[in-house]
């Protein structure tokens, strides 16, 4: 019973010391797996917010863009605006000066500059009939009165330059700006008309030193939300928007008091996503607008970000690679631990055993060393009796020797003188003492018989004596 309480109590130990070490064993993994989840999401965070930086400084520097590119091509218009308005100026007074004799042909080819802006430079009269152009020396009176840059100057209603929507020029037959302007005498009345049809593509050559990607554009607008001129490199022509709308836009500086403004949203010409800003020309009802596509100004950024998440799943691999390596060293050593304690413990039983076998052996021990003094006590009892059996051996070899001695002299003595009495007998009384001398002679024989059973009894005694003292010899070792 004992025994089985103890073998219980040593296996509920053992489960337990088996349960601490898988416990341990958890506790390892379960820091482990804290650690690669702080690794991870530290390594997200940070990538996240570098990304997060790269696209900021991107978007920043795509506003930076729109808002210097779309000052400077507000800048390039009204500088194209402020020569023709110059231009203007000096034909007014040299139609003043000269009258019927100004020719504009000669002019045009005395001033250059113009050559290149401008589809051509024509004089309309009061009635709206052509007189002069800068493409011909005899013009034919072709009637412009229904053009809208003209029936306004006509009319009176707008005084100064006035800048038309885009229209495909009577004589030169080319998508034209048509910027106007009225010739008056001193009382006020309508000398002519000067028109300055400008080439749309002139007033965007800024897109020739700057980069506007493959989804951006330049506008040139009126206030109205009509396109007089616009750039992008995915258009088909420059002239594929010349004479649109674009209402959103137009709503939105409508909304807006400032002279100056940008949005995120769509371009207004091809819908892309796009970082706009838009600005009004300074002494003219026109609108500039500058767009940067997004995929453009986010693709450094995007690279950055697909390396950055090809670093973080790069982490990420590895750290989970090595959790689940610390994970299977943690088990494999667990289940070295567990059976380097089941080997302890066997061990431990075995030297239980061998201790138990040496308390066996020591007791045995004692109990030997207990019978040899027994033994020892048994052996001095033998010895003495082996002395008084000595003594009385000698006594009895005595006894026989004289008695063997004393029997056998008279023995002899009576059997020699029966022979002797029986060969010679020959009375009638012969028969008789036959008998006698027989008995007498059978007598003397079985004396015999009985003293030689003594001496072989003696000789029989020593025998055993022998074995006694080699039996006690070997007792004694």
């Amino acid at each position: 019973m004992i025994k089985s309480d103890r073998n219980a109590a040593r296996r509920s130990l053992q489960a337990r010391n088996r349960r601490f070490i898988r416990r341990s064993g958890q506790k390892l993994k379960r820091a482990i797996s804290v650690l690669a989840s702080v690794i991870v999401l530290g390594t997200i965070l940070l990538l996240g917010s570098v990304a997060t930086e790269q696209r900021e400084a991107s978007a920043e520097r795509a506003w930076n863009d729109v808002d210097n590119l779309s000052g400077a091509f507000q800048e390039q218009v009204g500088r194209v605006l402020d020569s023709v308005r110059g231009a203007i100026a000096l034909l007014k007074l040299r139609i003043t000066v000269e009258g019927a004799a100004f020719n504009l042909v000669d002019w045009a080819q005395r001033v250059p500059e113009f050559a290149t802006s401008t589809a051509q430079i024509a004089i309309v009269g009061p009635d709206g009939k052509l007189l002069a152009t800068s493409l011909s020396r005899n013009p034919e009176p072709v009637d412009l009165s229904d053009r809208e840059h003209i029936r306004i100057q006509l009319s009176g209603e707008y005084k100064g330059l006035f800048l038309g929507k885009p229209v495909i020029g009577r004589v030169s037959g080319q998508p034209t700006i048509q910027v106007t302007d009225r010739v008056e005498n001193a009382d006020g009345t309508l000398v002519g008309i000067i028109v300055f049809s400008l080439s749309p593509e002139f007033l965007t050559t800024l897109h020739r030193v700057v980069n506007l990607g493959k989804t951006g554009s330049m506008i040139l607008m009126g206030e109205d939300g009509v396109v007089r001129a616009s750039y992008g490199a995915w258009q088909k022509s420059d002239l594929e928007f010349i004479g649109t709308t674009v209402p959103e836009m137009k709503a939105m500086i409508d909304a807006r008091a400032s002279a100056e403004g940008a949005y995120r949203g769509n371009n207004p010409l091809n819908g892309e996503p796009a970082f706009v800003h838009w600005q009004k020309v300074e002494d003219y009802p026109l609108v500039v607008a500058v767009s940067l596509g997004e995929s453009e100004v986010f693709a450094v950024a995007n690279r950055s970000a697909v390396m950055l998440a090809a670093l973080g799943a790069g982490v990420l691999v590895l750290t989970l690679t090595t959790t689940l390596i610390l994970y299977r060293e943690i088990s494999r050593r667990v289940h070295r631990e567990i059976a380097l304690f089941d080997e302890s413990r066997k061990l431990v039983l075995v030297n239980d055993n061998l201790q138990r076998r040496h308390r066996q052996l020591l007791a045995t021990s004692a109990e030997l060393n207990s019978e040899r003094t027994r033994l020892q006590l048994v052996n001095k009892e033998l010895n003495a009796a082996k002395e008084q059996a000595d003594q009385a051996n000698q006594a009895k070899t005595s006894l026989l020797m004289n008695m063997s001695h004393e029997l056998r002299t008279p023995m002899h003595a009576i059997l020699n003188y029966t022979n002797m009495g029986l060969k010679k007998l020959d009375s009638a009384e012969r028969e008789k003492l036959k008998k006698y001398l027989t008995n007498i002679q059978n007598s003397g024989l079985r004396l015999l018989e009985l003293l030689n059973a003594l001496l072989d009894l003696k000789a029989r005694v020593k025998a055993v004596q022998r074995r006694f003292d080699s039996n006690h010899t070997t007792i004694s070792s």
